[in-house]
């Protein structure tokens, strides 16, 4: 039998903590960018940047490019 508890606060949602975002796509204005020092291959870092752009941002673009030691990305729309 599965016990009843009484009285357990819920726990605040993980959306609502404020977690800090990973990557500025909020804050960019076109021709706006910032750098993600990296090691990873280009096309791991840039496959991210872009899942993260079409799931939150589907009316803005972006672009990315190698640069030395990691990649940049600049708000182009």
């Amino acid at each position: 039998m599965i016990a009843i508890d009484k009285e357990i606060p819920i726990p605040e949602s993980r959306k609502s903590t404020g977690r800090k975002r990973m990557y500025p796509f909020h804050d960019l204005d076109v021709g706006d960018s910032f750098f993600v020092e990296t090691n990873e291959p280009h096309h791991r870092v840039k496959s991210l940047l872009q899942s993260v752009r079409k799931s939150r941002f589907p009316d803005k673009k972006f672009t990315t490019r190698i640069v030395n030691g990691g990649v940049r990305c600049w708000r182009v729309k």
